[in-house]
């Protein structure tokens, strides 16, 4: 095994749990409707601890024979009770108003039935909701969706809760699973490839080892403060919340590693960063990415050549495939109170995602990964995580709204340091850093 495939491993083992849980079944599954108030009841029984989905299927007939077809997330993000979230062994039961976000249609006889899913722990569903408003051992601290149309609307009329409901860029962190055990793929890039870096974006074969949940945006102001995140510095505007709307759910930008997490965190972590407060809000190992999840994750399936939604990257400074997945390519300034809409960092979610339903991964801020920077990207070891000078340069990866569009490519690498100066992290070269977080597929 190459020292990077161990890197690999590593990495993905930083986004595990360590445990094998029981495989949960579903019985006794039932579904009826009150005629005067509409309310549907599903009642259903799990003979193991579970995280419980829920899904609605209409018939039809295709070719004389009987095919179910699901009403969709839109239909049914409104259910409430025993769903989207762990529960104990036994009887439990879920409600939905289908009048309310599925108007105009009948739920009733043969034509509809419900289908409860249970994950087992060690393997939860695609999306993951952290609520940072609550203590960890409340109900409805986490909770969990099949997919991203499933997730809460913050109103009915909301056309994508996602982008809409403000809640998943304040004190809501989305988290979406990234299927990568076992997949072999191409880190780095093609010697084709406009925009290429030829001393440190060598192409070489990677092997993730485990799945792994990464957030959907970046970490956002509101965000780092409802976690309990320290001052970022003087070069960062973090110092004085500006929990506008504007500014609340713009990125956490300049600041300097040790806010996020403090040098020695992997062996002995230590109060006075983001990723400790985080932790210890959460009893979630959160982690900042290794440079190969945050890749594989950018990519979202695509190679050497592509954007994450599988647009080509153009040799040019007008890359318009670019421009609908992030901001890119603006005049620095260091005013702190540019609106979104005139310049600086846009709120999180403002231009497309990758394939993979990430936001922000090109342009709007870099994002600080773990890995102490190497110019070899294939020689990385695990020492180096926590090693290097006192001030070390880690990775930062994604590019940000004042760069060329060629720092943004999937495959680009710049740097961020530990604990730099004032005058480094106000510079166009070393500022305008965020980040996102990592943390384990399943829970106990």
């Amino acid at each position: 095994m190459s020292t990077k495939q161990i890197l690999a491993a590593v990495a993905a083992g930083t986004a595990i749990t360590t445990f094998a849980a029981t495989v949960p079944n579903i019985s006794d599954v039932t579904m009826a409707q009150s005629t005067s108030s509409r309310l549907v009841t599903i009642t259903y029984n799990v003979d193991a601890e579970a995280v419980i989905t829920l899904d609605i299927q209409t018939n039809y007939t295709e070719n004389a024979e009987t095919k179910w077809a699901s009403i969709g997330g839109d239909a049914i993000w409104n259910a409430a009770g025993d769903v989207w979230k762990k529960v104990a062994s036994g009887a439990h039961t879920i409600t939905w108003r289908p009048d309310l976000s599925w108007p105009d249609h009948k739920v009733e006889g043969a034509s509809a039935r419900a289908v409860v899913t249970a994950w087992s722990l060690d393997n939860t569903p695609d999306y993951m909701v952290v609520n940072l408003a609550l203590d960890k051992t409340a109900d409805g601290f986490l909770t969990f969706f099949p997919g991203e149309a499933y997730l809460p609307k913050s109103d009915y009329a909301q056309a994508k809760a996602i982008t809409g409901n403000p809640e998943y860029k304040t004190n809501k962190l989305v988290m979406r699973k990234i299927m990568a055990a076992g997949v072999t793929w191409t880190m780095g890039s093609a010697t084709t490839e406009p925009g290429r870096n030829s001393e440190n974006e060598i192409a070489h074969q990677v092997t993730l080892a485990d799945n792994y949940y990464i957030g959907v945006f970046p970490i956002t102001q509101y965000q780092y403060y409802a976690a309990g995140g320290t001052s970022g510095g003087t070069y960062s505007y973090q110092n004085t919340p500006q929990f506008t709307v504007e500014a609340s759910m713009r990125p956490v930008e300049s600041i300097a590693g040790n806010f996020i997490r403090k040098r020695g965190f992997k062996t002995s972590p230590s109060n006075g960063s983001f990723l400790y407060a985080l932790r210890d809000k959460t009893g979630i190992l959160f982690e900042l990415p290794f440079e190969t999840q945050w890749e594989f994750a950018a990519r979202a399936g695509w190679g050497s050549g592509f954007w994450g939604n599988g647009r080509s990257i153009e040799s040019s400074d007008a890359n318009r495939a670019l421009a609908v997945l992030g901001r890119f390519g603006l005049t620095y300034s260091s005013d702190e109170t540019i609106e979104p809409a005139n310049g600086g960092t846009p709120i999180v979610g403002w231009y497309e995602p990758n394939d993979w339903g990430l936001y922000d991964m090109f342009g709007c801020v870099r994002q600080a990964c773990l890995d102490v920077f190497s110019a070899d990207n294939t020689q990385l070891t695990e020492n180096q995580i926590d090693g290097g000078n006192i001030n070390c340069s880690r990775v930062a990866r994604g590019g940000a709204w004042c760069d060329t569009w060629d720092k943004c490519r999937p495959a680009a690498r710049s740097t961020y340091m530990d604990a730099p100066s004032e005058t480094q992290m106000n510079s166009t070269d070393k500022g305008r850093v965020g980040f996102r977080v990592v943390c384990p597929v399943g829970i106990q």
